[in-house]
């Protein structure tokens, strides 16, 4: 069993602060899986995407409206399971057609450029850290491992009559920080990094299928965030053991990542992101922009003090 250090968050005011000193252990079983678990091949085909693998270890943090916070490290997931969705938490049916998307946006989906990076087909989704602090919080699927992917049964035919499973994440609870669902392509396993960034920079930004689940008074928001050469704590650029700035203070600290929050309608939306808009939360070691040429990892986290409930399918990098 190998031991991974995760960095923590804390919450002030509704402000996140990663506190890169608040670390916490995280169990993580050795061997790899070829969608977010360490000892997997960057590279590896994943549900026939060209996807990396990687666990995640680290965290994201703010001090400002574009604030965002993960830390996660990655665990071997199940493979080949389903978790169907069947009667969501909010006691309403997700099956049916009510959240299909527009016809003509899977048409738009089927003819971008992209590169793929997971599917989700092969019935693994990505790693799920929660802070294990806040003792009365959930998620369904638990966190701490590669969650299982969920069948989609809306629409009744599959996402774009095509997709059949998708991450579906919902949960409560937390007044520390949300929960954050995460791939990277270099991490530590080991003693040893493995893996290589990805090159996105033939890429405008990143795409992703999603929607808002059906349990009443879930959070609309989910945000993105994308870690390069310099904010990763495998980059080389920013320290690993720096503490996050306060107040505006200059800091070296690793995890301040481009980040960016979206609404997440009910029906399935296919949301484009250019790398172009998003920004640093601005509490660790600033750069003057994203380096789309190596990319190291990409995080979605769910709100914090707040009931969620989201679909993520089909993530890429796109161009137009």
């Amino acid at each position: 069993m190998q031991t991974r250090k995760i960095s923590n968050v804390v919450g002030l005011g509704g402000v996140l602060v990663f506190c890169a000193a608040c670390g916490v252990e995280s169990n993580e079983p050795p061997g790899g899986n070829p969608n977010s678990s360490s000892g997997a091949t960057a590279g590896q085909s994943t549900g026939g995407a060209p996807t990396g693998a990687g666990s995640s270890s680290g965290g994201n943090g703010n001090a400002g409206s574009a604030s965002g916070g993960n830390g996660t490290s990655g665990g071997n997931g199940t493979s080949g399971g389903s978790s169907s969705a069947g009667t969501s938490s909010g006691g309403q049916p997700s099956g049916g057609d009510a959240c299909a998307p527009d016809p003509s946006e899977c048409t738009a989906a089927s003819s971008m450029e992209k590169m793929a990076l997971a599917d989700f087909e092969n019935g693994t989704g990505w790693f799920l850290f929660a802070n294990p602090d806040d003792t009365g919080a959930m998620t369904e699927p638990a966190a701490g491992a590669n969650i299982p992917a969920a069948e989609i049964t809306c629409p009744s035919s599959g996402l774009c009559a095509s997709s059949i499973f998708a991450m579906h994440v919902t949960g409560s609870g937390f007044t520390s920080y949300g929960p954050s669902l995460s791939n990277d392509w270099v991490y530590e396993s080991e003693m040893m990094v493995v893996g290589e960034p990805l090159d996105a920079s033939a890429y405008t930004g990143v795409a992703f299928w999603a929607r808002k689940g059906d349990t009443a008074g879930a959070a609309p928001t989910l945000r993105l965030i994308v870690n390069d050469v310099n904010t990763h704590a495998q980059g080389g650029v920013c320290d690993p053991e720096a503490l996050p700035s306060a107040a505006g203070e200059p800091s070296e600290a690793c995890w301040d990542g481009w980040m960016t929050e979206r609404a997440m309608p009910s029906k399935w939306t296919l949301i484009k992101i250019p790398f172009s808009v998003l920004a640093q939360g601005g509490f660790g070691k600033p750069a003057e922009a994203i380096d789309t040429t190596k990319i190291y990892g990409l995080t979605f986290q769910m709100p914090n003090m707040a009931d969620f409930d989201f679909w993520i399918d089909d993530v890429s990098f796109y161009a137009e």
